[in-house]
């Protein structure tokens, strides 16, 4: 604690130096060069107390994450679900957390094979043997509520990917969130700078649905039928973005039968380089995916970690990527009003039209922390969400100084935070979480592309679609080819400023 009051007391040191040079512009010289010594000098001091206290901190966030990783394996379902989510959030927490925590996304507990065979028995009244030419007694993948198992559909010959709900869930879920809730609400009493209890809040209302597997069946159809009727790319009458086919013969509550589908979890690199994949058409393909469930469609796959984002090359061109979108257990459905003013408050963050922003952010319920919020959006500072310069919130690699930004604001905001996620409308935790994940894969490929960009060509084309649904006519036609082309210019100003060649 000695350590951290001192280092702050630095940084109070430095923060003043620097404010005497920018406000007296009338020092002496040689007054303006022992205040800018004297800042560097706070610089330094605060970079090397920062580092020990890192030091001090890691083995204690090592020992911490480990005991939660425990935790979360011993008791199961509900927990495991919220250690993934929180191995995504590595803007927010430290990296002993994450790195610890997400284990989890691909290596979760497993149910015995005995437990396995007897909900399946008690589900499609048989065993799998039966129903099943080939049924694999390992599981492929083990998930926070169900693992999955290879097997031969006895009919057609076809692999299929048998997805079983871990025994027990059903009864023991309502105790176990239940509990979570008191867990996050009693922690954030005692510490209020650190309130997690909108994680709760999220998994309450929303574990019962993903425990239906037959909702997840449909949802993966609906989905299916999207990207197939209008997807983000096409080539040799085959989507960009796919999901498995339901054999809904073989599938009920507790038992989903689907058809096997190959791939690598969109952040595995060395897969990417086997199948000579760009990361950069992997990264743009996973943007428009999403942006297009958010902002056209508003229906929304909020749970797409790594391990349930599959990438492959395409059928029709090696070269090209193809996902695979798996467990679709949690969506959540936008009202098209909330979707069409998210698209507003987007496009304003981007655009950096803070009249736009506040306005939208009031409608959401935060009222004047419309900063703070477009912060947790973006994951970039507010300086850079409302410069002029589109660089500087689409540049695809952040800085350190950025990243150290970020951190300031959760350690200084964090109240704030935890009331604006109280505030904001029940739909927006689920694409909170939703940015949480696709953030992660991002950084793990290297953040190749400005996915902001991407979101902006979105945002348009949505409110364009709904203006011509509301005033179809030249009038809106034109109107909407002059935003358009507005949208154009300025990506190609940001396109050749990065060249130097404006």
């Amino acid at each position: 604690m000695a350590l951290a009051s001192h280092a702050f007391k630095v940084e109070h040191e430095w923060q003043k130096a620097l404010e005497s040079c920018s406000t007296n512009s009338d020092m002496a010289e040689a007054a303006a060069s022992d205040a800018r010594k004297k800042a560097s000098e706070a610089m330094e001091r605060v970079a090397l107390l920062k580092q020990r206290l890192e030091a001090v901190w890691s083995p204690v966030h090592e020992r911490n994450a480990m005991r939660l990783l425990r935790l979360c394996r011993a008791n199961a379902g509900v927990y495991v679900k919220l250690g993934q989510h929180l191995s995504q959030l590595d803007y927010i927490l430290p990296r002993e957390y994450t790195r610890t925590l997400s284990a989890m996304l691909a290596d979760a507990p497993q149910s015995s094979f005995e437990d396995v065979v007897a909900t399946i028995q008690e589900e499609l009244g048989a065993h799998p043997d039966v129903l099943f030419t080939e049924f694999e007694p390992k599981p492929i993948a083990s998930a926070s509520l169900a693992q999955v198992h290879l097997a031969r559909d006895r009919t057609t010959g076809s692999k299929l990917a048998i997805k079983v709900q871990h025994r027990g869930l059903q009864e023991t879920s309502r105790g176990d969130i239940d509990a979570v809730t008191l867990i996050t609400h009693v922690a954030a009493w005692l510490f209020p700078e650190s309130d997690f209890t909108w994680l709760a809040d999220e998994i309450a209302p929303n574990l019962p649905r993903e425990l239906d597997f037959e909702q997840e069946g449909r949802n993966c159809e609906r989905c299916g039928r999207s990207f197939r009727r209008h997807g983000v790319g096409l080539l040799g009458g085959i989507p960009d973005i796919v999901v498995p086919e339901i054999c809904w013969a073989k599938t009920s509550k507790r038992v989903l039968s689907m058809s096997f589908e190959p791939g690598a979890p969109i952040t595995d690199l060395a897969a990417l380089e086997e199948y000579k994949l760009s990361r950069g058409a992997v990264a743009s393909l996973l943007s428009k995916c999403f942006c297009k469930q958010v902002y056209l469609d508003g229906f929304v796959h909020c749970d797409p970690h790594p391990a349930n984002v599959l990438v492959r090359p395409h059928p029709s061109d090696p070269r090209r990527p193809q996902l695979v979108l798996l467990d679709h257990g949690l969506y959540k459905e936008l009202d098209p009003e909330f979707r069409l003013r998210y698209s507003r408050l987007w496009k304003g963050m981007i655009f950096g039209e803070v009249v736009v922003i506040r306005a939208e952010c009031v409608r959401l319920g935060v009222g004047d922390m419309y900063p703070l919020l477009a912060a947790m959006l973006t994951a970039r500072p507010w300086e850079d969400v409302v410069s002029s310069d589109m660089g500087a919130l689409t540049a695809s690699n952040k800085s350190a100084e950025d990243q150290g930004k970020i951190s300031s604001y959760v350690q200084q905001y964090a109240p704030h935070i935890a009331e604006i996620l109280g505030k904001v409308p029940p739909q927006m935790l689920l694409l909170f979480k939703m940015n949480d994940c696709l953030r992660h894969s991002d950084r793990v490929l290297g953040a190749p592309v400005n996915t902001f960009l991407i979101t902006a060509r979105m945002c348009v084309r949505a409110l364009s679609e709904e203006q011509l649904k509301i005033r179809p006519g030249l009038g809106s036609w034109v109107s909407l080819w002059l935003e358009w082309a507005r949208l154009e210019f300025r990506m190609v100003l940001f396109a050749l400023s990065k060249f130097r060649l404006v």
